[in-house]
């Protein structure tokens, strides 16, 4: 609200002219106030209207004047002035006026202001029907009051509101509309047990999934690829990471999240089919994770990566855990290249060989990287 506006009661004589517009769609009361504030809205708006009518003729005549000394040869009459902004030269058309020019006439709400004084005395009371209620019969009774506390208050509804909406006029339908919508919507939370058990099944169905799109790239490339097993468990790794990532567990309630914990557990460690052990935290806090371990040793300084590879202890042939040392080919390495007819059976041996050096169990994305490179 604004400073003007704060602690203004109820005026009966400022209700609006339509009764339909005098109950508040928020609390159902009928003290809606027309804002002092947009007593001048209709002449403001009416002024502006004729302002931007005289503007649009004084734009025509010059547009006229314009056009018959073009047609006559003669230079072009000067820019029109504006009567209303200093004589300042108008270099286009007015344009009409824009609703933020307009002022829009607004609806209060004081039910925040009604109140009584005392108990069963309408000495000093705000509240418009002085907290009485209709009864049997046409007889009026007054609301009881009530303990709350070390205070004894009054149980008029409308002194116990603390509606104080402030809103356009205009968008009283909208408002109605939407809060007609709002109520209409189901409240009613899907208990823990039914959101796990629809986790679980996404999971499972995600699994399924998985295991068919590896199957069915397994069996469209097997005359493709020399090593189909090693193809199909990159397809099925990557499937499956990928509907693990989408499942996510934001969207469980937090009883539905300690059902889940404390039938499952909490620990977010798992053993790799190479028998690493990778903790899933990793993939949920660093959604670029392979990308960035690749590029670890880049964001070194010279001296760093230097002092870094002297302390390593790398694989034969290796420079480091990305890089091929051309200068001193390993073994199984040099026999691959001088058997071209074997060529795929000696990479895999150089491949095992490599993956089961100690510094190569350090996770799944290093040892791929690897033996892709080789």
């Amino acid at each position: 609200l604004e400073a003007s506006m704060v602690g203004r009661p109820f005026d009966p004589s400022r209700q609006p002219p339509d009764q339909a517009y005098r109950k508040c769609p928020w609390c159902d009361h009928c003290c809606l106030i027309t804002a002092e504030e947009d007593d001048d809205a209709t002449e403001h708006n009416d002024r502006k209207q004729r302002e931007w009518e005289h503007k649009n003729r004084i734009w025509d005549a010059f547009v006229q004047r314009r056009t018959v000394a073009v047609n006559d040869g003669d230079p072009p009459p000067a820019f029109p002035c504006n009567p209303y902004d200093n004589n300042k030269p108008m270099r286009r058309a007015p344009q009409q006026p824009t609703k933020k020019q307009l002022k829009r006439p607004r609806h209060l709400c004081p039910c925040v202001n009604n109140g009584c004084m005392m108990e069963g005395s309408d000495a000093g009371s705000s509240c418009p029907m002085k907290c009485c209620k209709v009864g049997e019969g046409g007889d009026t009774e007054r609301y009881g009051w009530i303990q709350e506390g070390n205070m004894r208050v009054c149980q008029c509804p409308l002194c116990r509101c603390p509606c104080n909406k402030l809103f356009y006029a205009d968008d009283f339908q909208r408002i109605g509309l939407a809060l007609a919508m709002k109520a209409r919507q189901s409240t009613n939370e899907v208990p823990p047990e039914l959101q796990v058990s629809q986790f679980i099944g996404q999971a499972i169905t995600a699994g399924y999934q998985a295991v068919a799109d590896t199957e069915s790239a397994g069996r469209r490339n097997q005359w493709n690829l020399p090593n189909n097993e090693q193809y199909r468990n990159d397809i099925f790794y990557a499937g499956a990471a990928g509907n693990i990532v989408r499942q996510s567990g934001d969207q469980l309630s937090s009883s539905a999240l300690q059902l889940l914990q404390d039938n499952f557990g909490r620990g977010t460690n798992v053993t790799l089919p190479g028998g690493q052990s990778f903790d899933t935290n990793y993939i949920t806090s660093n959604p670029n994770a392979h990308a960035r371990n690749n590029r670890m040793t880049g964001s070194l300084n010279t001296t760093a990566r230097t002092a870094a590879a002297a302390a390593a202890q790398f694989p034969p042939g290796m420079d480091d855990r990305l890089n091929i040392d051309y200068t001193n080919m390993n073994e199984p390495y040099q026999q691959a290249a001088l058997d071209p007819n074997n060529l795929s059976s000696s990479i895999e041996n150089v491949r095992r060989g490599i993956g089961n050096h100690p510094t190569m169990h350090t996770g799944s994305n290093t040892t791929a990287s690897t033996s892709s490179a080789l």
